[in-house]
């Protein structure tokens, strides 16, 4: 009976370990795909870019007033408007479900609109990846400011 228990207890050590490396394996995989992507959008290398969104992708940008979605192209062709000067990705947090992963992180960056208006600062991202075959793609991109601590307001 005791060698049972023992035994019992190792294998659920093993399962609670082999979750925490699944854990870690994913947020190494994901923080990678997030710097290509902001690495891409920087560079505003559309080829790469290209082949890290979906077909079927959206971002959706909510801070006052109404949400405003760009498609895949739109978003893709916004380089030509928008440059990305620095960012830096910050608290990622990953969680996978079957063929898809949810991704939360903050994002402090700096850029310019157009010839000279400055745009930046703090964000929150939240990403939707899709499993396409052996890859992943960014599905939805949530982009917000983030809301004061309510002990701040």
């Amino acid at each position: 009976m005791r060698i049972l228990i023992v035994g019992s207890f190792l294998a659920l050590a093993a399962t609670a370990l082999s979750a925490a490396e699944q854990e870690a394996q994913a947020q190494a995989t994901f923080q990678a795909l997030e710097m290509k992507v902001m690495a891409a959008a920087r560079a505003n290398d559309v080829e790469a870019l290209g082949s890290l969104v979906s077909p079927d992708f959206a971002w959706a940008i909510e801070f006052e007033g109404p949400r405003q979605v760009m498609s895949r192209s739109e978003w893709i062709q916004s380089g030509k408007y928008i440059q990305l000067k620095s960012f830096d990705v910050s608290g990622l947090v990953a969680e996978t479900f079957d063929h898809f992963t949810l991704v939360g992180f903050r994002l402090n960056a700096s850029g310019t609109l157009g010839q000279s208006a400055e745009v930046g600062g703090p964000y929150v991202v939240t990403d939707l990846w899709k499993k396409d075959g052996k890859s992943w793609t960014l599905l939805r991109r949530f982009l917000s400011s983030p809301a004061p601590h309510p002990a701040r307001r």
